[in-house]
């Protein structure tokens, strides 16, 4: 009788020898994760307060998107609640992008910001400037609304997203025919300001634009560039967007040049880049 209960008894002794090594493994497995949430929690302790706040509303999601959609800039923009939105800019963004165009074409007469967020920078052009004709774009409507508002002079301030640009039609279009209801075909000067990060050349995240062939973004980059370019009459002007390396090389690889600013005011030290404008004058 005893021989006979001699297989379920190894049977019994088996499962519980699995089960103890459930248990070690279920052990080790909730040791390592607690000391992964540890490791996580000081990550997060160790970045400052502004880039957490970016990091938990998700600023992060346009640069690991092949094409953020506009409702998400409104998320963002919107959650942010700040008159500057989700970056919180001041009165004084761009500085030396302004302070550029005011000396270097005094007398244009009409300019476009293209990325122009909630329109600070528009504002100060058409006070410096009330006789040109100030028009702008963004992909958000929260924003172009924002800018409208704050620019109540302006010309006009229309939703747009600039990675169309991308697409060989819509860049075709540039500088024959508007780019949206209400824009002109062409202006004397073109503002690029910080919004050249979250272009996702060659249909890729931007996050994935320094970590492929230059060759596999070049194409759609060359659209975008000469687009720009042929909505200007005189001149692009782009912001140095942070010395951004992966805008840096899209700058030197276009033929863009880098424009030192010097002088006793907040935009000294920085630098814009420019191009000569292609549409007809």
């Amino acid at each position: 009788y005893a021989h006979a209960r001699a297989p379920d008894s190894c049977a019994a002794s088996g499962v519980v020898a699995v089960r103890r090594q459930c248990v070690m493994v279920s052990g080790r497995t909730r040791r390592c994760c607690g000391g992964i949430a540890v490791l996580a929690c000081l990550l997060l302790l160790s970045l400052g307060s502004e880039t957490r706040r970016r990091l938990f509303r998700f600023h992060w999601l346009p640069y690991v998107l092949p094409r953020s959609p506009a409702w998400l800039w409104d998320l963002m923009h919107t959650s942010a609640n700040h008159e500057g939105g989700m970056w919180r800019y001041g009165p004084s963004v761009q500085a030396e992008v302004t302070r550029y165009v005011l000396e270097r074409h005094a007398d244009y007469a009409s300019a476009l910001d293209v990325g122009c967020n909630v329109g600070f920078m528009l504002a100060r052009l058409q006070e410096a400037n009330p006789r040109a004709r100030h028009y702008g774009t963004d992909i958000s409507p929260t924003v172009v609304a924002a800018a409208r508002a704050r620019c109540p002079q302006c010309a006009a301030v229309v939703p747009f997203d600039l990675a169309a640009l991308l697409d060989e039609e819509t860049a075709s279009q540039a500088g024959v025919r508007p780019l949206a209801a209400g824009l002109p075909t062409a202006v004397d000067v073109v503002l690029v300001s910080d919004v050249l990060f979250y272009m996702p050349y060659g249909h890729l995240p931007p996050a994935l634009g320094r970590l492929v062939p230059s060759a596999w973004l070049r194409p759609s980059q060359r659209r975008l560039f000469d687009a720009l370019a042929r909505l200007a009459r005189r001149e692009v002007i782009f912001s140095d967007h942070e010395d951004n390396p992966g805008v840096i090389d899209f700058l030197e690889a276009n033929g863009a040049k880098r424009v030192q600013l010097r002088g006793r005011n907040r935009a000294r030290g920085r630098s814009v880049w420019t191009v000569a404008g292609r549409a007809p004058t």
